[in-house]
């Protein structure tokens, strides 16, 4: 991650957050669930690293939380079926979505 945070990152750590508070989990639960240590939660909490696309697939298989809501904030946060949606098909299309966004981001920042 640069060693800035885009507001990007720091919006999709802050839906980060909001989902492992919904979820009324700790910072290691977290990390069990997401297959991370603690102090990786903490970092992508506070925007100084990006979440791992197998983190997001994990929060999808485990407890139904929507991709496109913690890279888009695209509701609903949660799926009622798991099997709603293609998550292959959902990281790919959020890989892409995210570099756009930075792209248009970044063009935006050297305008003004």
């Amino acid at each position: 991650m640069p060693s800035k945070a885009t507001k990007i990152d720091l919006d999709i750590a802050a839906r980060f957050r909001m989902v492992r508070e919904f979820l009324d989990l700790s910072g290691s639960q977290m990390g069990e669930v997401c297959g991370l240590d603690q102090s990786m939660i903490s970092y992508i909490e506070s925007g100084k690293r990006e979440l791992p696309t197998h983190s997001i697939k994990k929060l999808y298989l485990k407890h139904g939380i929507s991709p496109l809501y913690l890279v888009s904030n695209i509701l609903p946060m949660v799926y009622q079926k798991k099997t709603d949606l293609s998550i292959e098909d959902q990281v790919n299309e959020l890989r892409v979505e995210v570099e756009l966004m930075k792209i248009n981001l970044a063009q935006t920042a050297t305008k003004t």
